[in-house]
């Protein structure tokens, strides 16, 4: 149905019904945001990862920068803490990759599938929160490994489980995914507030009513304000309801703060690392072969598939 079909319904239903009519829409621009902001996450994961595989002096001055404030905070840590936190920390990210990989290859209406569906909950809260763990250990890492090399502390990069070819080929996947999520969002954000603008000035609406719309186009306001600026889509405002009673800090036994979220630029992304030359593989080949890996244990070694093909 196009919007001045849904515009003609809703000028002939009754003012309950046209007020049920936007809330199913704000409805689904929360799960469209939600989507975005999950995108998102396994983005900066991503590339996080992709520095850590570099020695540090391969780490740009900008996210060093970037990171100040957090390595600042790690000053009082002795190296050996930072070294155990750090062995540590990579670990789970070896661990957690093969997940949080699988979930960067679904498109995103896959995704969308599994978010604001209230009969599978527990499916999307272990879905989210595997991705906010992933981000938060891959920038901490990172934090980390800048407050080493501040020590002149030699560390050795991780050892990406799989070719950088590929990473590199999921980020950029995540970016187009999250560029179609958020031109979505601009464009309900359009739809409803030119909805709101029309229903409020029907005489027949009762008061109360009137009150309810006025509340929800400034809470559109907010959320248009915030999106225009370019401020991380994870901590949008349309969010905070749902945050607040579904999702906590993951947590950790790391003497690290709980939540990293290092400055950016305008758009929250980190800058990509010097690309090292990548393994001569045919794309076809390397996804094929990168699937596989992916659906071994864990603890499986990229050159070691071929024992469970």
């Amino acid at each position: 149905m196009s919007h001045q079909e849904q515009m003609s319904t809703l000028t002939n239903n009754d003012p309950a019904a046209e007020l049920a009519i936007i809330n199913k829409k704000r409805t689904a621009l929360q799960k469209l945001v939600k989507l975005t902001s999950m995108l998102s996450r396994l983005h900066q994961g991503l590339q996080s990862v992709l520095l850590m595989g570099n020695p540090t002096s391969y780490i740009p001055e900008k996210i060093i920068n970037n990171f100040k404030s957090l390595t600042d905070r790690l000053e009082a840590q002795s190296t050996e803490i930072l070294k155990h936190t750090l062995a540590n920390t990579d670990i789970k990210i070896n661990r957690d990759i093969k997940q949080v990989l699988k979930i960067s290859q679904q498109d995103e209406n896959e995704l969308a599938g599994q978010i604001g569906n209230d009969s599978n909950l527990s499916s999307e809260l272990n879905l989210e929160s595997s991705v906010a763990e992933f981000k938060k250990n891959a920038q901490t890492s990172i934090a980390l490994r800048i407050a080493l090399k501040s020590r002149n502390e030699p560390v050795k990069p991780f050892f990406l489980p799989l070719p950088e070819k590929f990473i590199n080929n999921q980020i950029q996947e995540l970016d187009e995914k999250e560029t179609i999520c958020k031109n979505k969002i601009q464009s309900s954000m359009e739809t409803i507030n030119h909805d709101l603008s029309n229903l409020i000035k029907r005489a027949d609406f009762p008061e109360d009513m009137k009150r309810k719309l006025d509340e929800m186009r400034a809470n559109l306001r907010m959320n248009i304000d915030y999106f225009s600026s370019g401020s991380p889509i994870e901590n949008m405002p349309i969010l905070s309801e749902q945050l607040d009673s579904n999702l906590t800090s993951p947590q950790t036994d790391t003497p690290l703060p709980t939540h990293i979220e290092p400055a950016s630029d305008s758009n929250n992304k980190l800058s990509q690392p010097p690309t090292k030359e990548a393994e001569p593989l045919a794309r076809r080949g390397l996804i094929t072969r990168t699937k596989d890996w992916l659906f071994t244990p864990w603890n499986v070694k990229w050159k070691d598939i071929d024992k469970y093909k």
